[in-house]
This record gives structure tokens, C-alpha cells and sequence, in this order.
């Protein structure tokens, strides 16, 4: 029996990962529907009629939802739409149970909790902070009802499993910096001073797949009209894209002038770099994240300090934990409260300019007992011209 992302071994630490969590939660078991933390656990069982791997995913998961369910004791169980039972091949889980018919009925999954003799049990849900269920409302209500023995409740477990990161997942998020580098280095090379928004992200979206992307993640928001605007002679932007490899994403961005770039223009740019080497070191294991926040904050002061001019802060945050998905826990940010761990992958994005220009490049960074590993090494930093 195969497993398509990662060796069997991968999936089994996670399950223990996880009871060792719902041991010292005083949970019974888990109850996992959103469609990454499912993915997470079972190899992405729901996804194996896909040629290219994951393009099914939260678009067609809350109409077809597959469920994990991990009892304490005992072995889990993947909950998914019978028609793709026969992919159980592709992923790790034994016992692969199959539900018929539109739309999903709640009555499914309180079948198989009361067959796992969960019918008294605790179970956490993703009910908490930054969750969300891909079951529907007014099921997941009936079900507390109808199972009043059982107590339901709101359980950070998937984001503390999903926060620490493996070497195997640093490495394809690795492998999805490369290809996002190589792919931006290349497109820089062909694109051309008014060159359409769309013509743009066609052929930089082309690329990630030519360099051997699983898919693109998310093109770069350019801030113009994709059909009737155009990349402007003398204007800087700010490529903040990624490709996606087996599911994990990359988050880089890259900064380009269209045209020769000033001295004004590379003065920003330097003070941007210099920023974000300023915040990235500062981003280690035992450090708050809102002591981050403060190390930019200093950081902005003193280079306003040095006479570079009147620098507009980004508001909210200048980093997050990304992997599975694009924006995941810790936030980078002077309203969070956690802790950096060693496995937390975050990229650092700080950025800085006046009110009509503003330069950002983004890092990634995988938290280790040393400091950092820079995941992103490998895409070039220099200011390009286009």
C-alpha cells in the first residue's frame, strides 16, 4: 500500500502527535472535517481522482467532506465519499468507511462515533480560534443534541500539529521556494515594460508548472486591472506569489522596476532588505512573536532615524505560519500570543515606503534549535529590472 506525499511513517507520527495532545487534553477522540487538517492526517484520501494532486480541495470539500476521526485508543477511521473508497491505495488509513448520497447527513458521522463507542466521549472539534468545520451549521447542532452524553468541544490540537513542522514538510515547502525562484527569475527575463496584468500572470503561472509545480498558489496581487492595465514604465511592484509542491505552499515575495530603477528606488529597496534581515534573525525559537513585532517597530524608528525618510508601516502583522495552507498560526504580529517553537515555519515580510511607493520582499523560515534554516535561500534577492 502506497502513500503518494510522504512515507507511512510521516502519517503515523502525526497520529501519535495527536493522541499524545488529546492524552493531556483529556479527550477521547478528535474529529477532523476541514479539508486540510483531513488532508493532514489521512494523505488526502478525498483527493485521489485528481491527475495533478490537489486541485479538489476547499471548493468541493464542504459539499463532499471527508472526516477523520482519531480515537484515543484504538485505530482512526477516514470517514469520505464512497466513490473515492477506491483510492484507499493511495493513502495509509485501514479502515476506510464510504458515505452515499447528497447532501451530506450528520447521521453518518454520529453512526460511526456511536459504532467506535464514542457515545459518552469527549471530542474535540475544530471549533476554536482560526477554525472551521466543512460540515454544515445546523448538523454539526443537531448532532450535539442528539448525542447529548457526548461533549463536544473546541480543541487547538490540529494547529498545534499543524504549527510544528517535520523536516519532510520543511523540504517540500523547500522544494516550492526553488521552483518559485526559479520561475521568477526566468519571468523577469521575458517580460516587458507594458505588458498586460493577465499576460503577466499567465506566463509567470506557466512557469511554476514548467519547473515542475504541483500547482500555482496564488498569483501576485499586482494591484492593477488584469485586462486594461499594465505594468508601467518607472513603477515598482511587489511579486508576492508562490508555487505549491504536494500541497505545501511557499510564500516569497520579490520586488521588480519596470524600467532602470533609480537610486531612490535602490536606496528603498537596500533599507527593505536590511529590514527584513533585522526581523527574520530576530524571529527564534523561545521569542515571542509580539517581541517580533516590537524588533520592527525599533528597527523602523532608527531607520527613519537615519534620515531615509517617512515610512509606511504595514498594519496588522509582518509575518504568519503558512504550509498546507497560505496563512496558518503564529501571526507575526503586536496583538499575538504565541511562542515561537522549533518547527514553525513563518515567513517574515516587513515593509516599508512613503505614500506613493512601497517595497516588501518576503522570506521563509523554518524555526530549528540553532535559529532559523532560510527555506527561501534559494530565489534571488536583487532588485530586478523589467
Amino acid at each position: 500500500m502506497g502513500v503518494k506525499i510522504f512515507p507511512k511513517s510521516e502519517y503515523e507520527l502525526r497520529i501519535r502527535r495527536a493522541k499524545e495532545l488529546m492524552e493531556r487534553d483529556g479527550l477521547d477522540a478528535i474529529v477532523a472535517a476541514h479539508d486540510k487538517n483531513f488532508e493532514y492526517l489521512t494523505a488526502g484520501w478525498r483527493l485521489g481522482f485528481d491527475p495533478i494532486g490537489y486541485m479538489i480541495d476547499e471548493t468541493t470539500a464542504p459539499v463532499r467532506p471527508g472526516v477523520m476521526i482519531v480515537p484515543l485508543d484504538g485505530d482512526p477511521v477516514a470517514l469520505v465519499p464512497r466513490l473515492f473508497t477506491r483510492t484507499k491505495e493511495r493513502g495509509w488509513v485501514d479502515d476506510v468507511r464510504g458515505w452515499y448520497g447528497l447532501p451530506f447527513k450528520m447521521g453518518y458521522l454520529m453512526d460511526e462515533l456511536k459504532e467506535m463507542g464514542l457515545s459518552k466521549a469527549k471530542i474535540g472539534m475544530e471549533l476554536g480560534e482560526e477554525q472551521h468545520l466543512f460540515l454544515p451549521y445546523v448538523g454539526v447542532r443537531k448532532m450535539m443534541k442528539e448525542m447529548s452524553d457526548a461533549s463536544f468541544v473546541a480543541s487547538d490540537i490540529f494547529w498545534e500539529l499543524r504549527r510544528r513542522k517535520t523536516r519532510a514538510e520543511a523540504d517540500k515547502i523547500r522544494r516550492a521556494c526553488e521552483i518559485t525562484g526559479k520561475a521568477l527569475d526566468e519571468f523577469f527575463s521575458v517580460a516587458e515594460p507594458n505588458m498586460k496584468a493577465r499576460d503577466a500572470i499567465r506566463t509567470l503561472f506557466t512557469l511554476y508548472m514548467d519547473h515542475g509545480a504541483t500547482r500555482p498558489s496564488f498569483p501576485p496581487n499586482l494591484g492593477l486591472d488584469l485586462d486594461t492595465e499594465t505594468l508601467k514604465p518607472g513603477k515598482e511592484y511587489c511579486f508576492d506569489t508562490a508555487a505549491i509542491v504536494d500541497g505545501y505552499t511557499a510564500d516569497i515575495c520579490r520586488v521588480a522596476v519596470v524600467g532602470r530603477a533609480t537610486q531612490h528606488q535602490r536606496d528603498l529597496y537596500d533599507k527593505c532588505v536590511q529590514l527584513n534581515d533585522t526581523v527574520r534573525k530576530a524571529s527564534r525559537a523561545g521569542v515571542k512573536t509580539r517581541d517580533v513585532w516590537d524588533v520592527y517597530i525599533e528597527t523602523l524608528k532608527e531607520l527613519d532615524a537615519s534620515g531615509a525618510g517617512s515610512w509606511r508601516s504595514t498594519p496588522d502583522r509582518i509575518g504568519h505560519g503558512f504550509g498546507l495552507m497560505g496563512n496558518e498560526p503564529p501571526t507575526l504580529g503586536p496583538n499575538d500570543v504565541h511562542v515561537l517553537e522549533v518547527g514553525n515555519v513563518h515567513c517574515v515580510e516587513p515593509g516599508l515606503g512613503t505614500a506613493t511607493e512601497y517595497f516588501y520582499i518576503e522570506e521563509n523560515v523554518w524555526v530549528t534549535e540553532s535559529g532559523g534554516e532560510l527555506l527561501s535561500s534559494s530565489v534571488p534577492r536583487e532588485l530586478w529590472e523589467i
